[in-house]
């Protein structure tokens, strides 16, 4: 994929920025507290260390430009997504079983969202993978509540809270577990590990704190600006749902959850809640509290693009999917031999879904709303709002229009081209002349864009298609001689 929507300006405007003002030990300017204080810096500051071997040259003011991949910040949403897999492995072999947790690891990796947004130079990946070790550690610290037990799952949540704001609430989920705990352990009084669950609330502070002291200065700023953030409608962006552009409603991320989780992974969660409630396992509960707990953003304005914003429930949903299929697995075998054979199937599916979208692995919808494909003919929701598909299309250009070429871009975003040496690359307007239009379905959803009138005069000459969906079209102008 070429670049997406923020993350030339994520590393240039704040990951860089971040770094270059540490390296200097300036701290004094009010980037660090104004500067979106809604992203808190630990993913900048990581960003930033990833971003220096991809910069490639610097423009006169200084700042750095980047090579168009973005290779290694990339690089970096891989570990950390592929480091998440892992915990979700660790968790589920644990708490659960091994073949559950090695199911929920493979479920996990191969879930299109997660897979898709570990090819972005974006937020979602790192602040997955730090949620996801904030829960593994509380949850070891619950099974033995001591001293550095106590410290890890201090720190690990400290780093959580810096990597997303709305990782706060992980606050009162660790207290609710707790809850949870007591009520079904054998030891009643759970008083002292209450204690020490706030004793791991304060180092997350102190960790906080001395990776981003600058908030705590300026309190008065930084409740106006969240209050202003998450509980006014100026921050909603419209967006297409169900075929219409709405600002969406309250049910907006579950219906998403419904419609991008793959059918039989889906199912087998179900089976996997059904074997939680019957067992009255704390921890597995746990695991249906961790899933639950981030649809309480569903209730901010702030609501686009899938479930980005609650990107956290894919761990445990692979969790309780895994478990689901152990259910069903166990009935019938109890060689654990032919039980990892029946892993196949699980994985073959997972592979032909993948393969069927790839690499524009964040448009996958499931067939209850007939794929991509029925999303982009019914034209339901958005398709390549992240720009898929315009990298391949400049690739096309680039080998095939002329030097000197006329080219109108008709794309939402409108700032992520790749280079096109010595053609002319402009907005597209009505009733102008141009050699070739390229037009992507977001711009058409978004914007109500008209592409039936470019068909008069132009013709499809390259498509970027995934599962049957058109993200991309490049048109060419038809010739006089064409027409006759």
């Amino acid at each position: 994929m070429g670049q997406v929507w923020d993350e030339n300006s994520l590393l240039r405007d704040y990951a860089y920025h971040h770094i270059n003002d540490a390296k200097n030990l300036d701290f004094g300017n009010e980037f660090w507290w104004k500067g979106t204080p809604d992203h808190p810096p630990l993913v900048r500051y990581l960003r930033g260390i990833a971003s220096l071997p991809d910069i490639k040259s610097w423009d006169k003011n200084g700042w750095p430009i980047y090579s168009y991949e973005l290779t290694y910040n990339r690089m970096l949403s891989v570990f950390l997504t592929s480091f998440a897999a892992v915990l979700v492995f660790l968790i589920g072999a644990k708490y659960i079983s091994f073949y559950s947790g090695f199911t929920a690891g493979m479920i996990f990796s191969m879930m299109p969202i997660p897979l898709g947004h570990s090819q972005l130079a974006m937020l979602e990946p790192l602040g997955l993978f730090f949620f996801t070790a904030s829960i593994f550690t509380f949850l070891l610290f619950l099974e033995e509540p001591d001293k550095k037990r106590l410290f890890l799952a201090g720190i690990a949540l400290g780093l959580a809270l810096l990597a997303r704001e709305t990782h706060f609430m992980l606050l009162p989920m660790m207290l609710i577990i707790l809850f949870i705990k007591s009520r079904t352990a054998k030891k009643k009084n759970q008083k002292p590990v209450l204690f020490k669950t706030f004793g791991i609330f304060g180092i997350a502070f102190l960790t906080f704190f001395c990776l981003w002291p600058m908030p705590f200065f300026h309190l008065n700023y930084m409740y106006n600006y969240f209050v202003d953030l998450r509980f006014t409608i100026k921050t909603s962006i419209p967006e297409v749902f169900f075929g219409k552009l709405m600002l969406v409603p309250i049910p907006y991320f579950f219906v998403y959850f419904i419609i991008t989780t793959p059918l039989v992974i889906y199912l087998l969660g179900l089976i996997g809640l059904k074997k939680i409630d019957r067992s009255k396992n704390w921890i597995w509960y746990s695991f249906i509290l961790w899933f639950c707990f981030p649809f309480i953003l569903s209730f901010y304005p702030n609501r686009q693009q899938g479930i980005r914003y609650i990107i956290q429930i894919c761990a445990p949903f692979a969790l309780i999917a895994g478990l689901g299929f152990e259910t069903i697995v166990s009935r019938f075998i109890k060689k654990i031999n032919y039980k990892i054979l029946l892993l196949i199937p699980l994985f073959l599916y997972q592979l032909i879904i993948l393969w069927k979208i790839t690499p524009y692995y964040v448009d996958y919808f499931n067939i209850i709303v007939g794929g991509a494909k029925g999303v982009y003919e019914k034209r339901l929701f958005h398709l390549a709002w992240w720009g898929e598909g315009i990298k391949e299309a400049f690739g096309y250009l680039e080998k095939n229009a002329p030097v000197g070429s006329t080219i109108g871009i008709a794309t939402t975003p409108d700032h992520i081209f790749p280079p096109l040496p010595k053609r002319k690359v402009i907005p597209y307007k009505e009733n102008e002349r141009y050699d070739y239009v390229i037009v992507n379905f977001y711009h058409i959803v978004r914007i109500g864009f008209d592409d039936s009138k470019i068909r008069r005069d132009y013709k499809v000459v390259y498509s970027v298609i995934a599962d049957g969906a058109h993200l991309v079209e490049v048109y060419k102008k038809i010739n006089t001689s064409d027409k006759s």
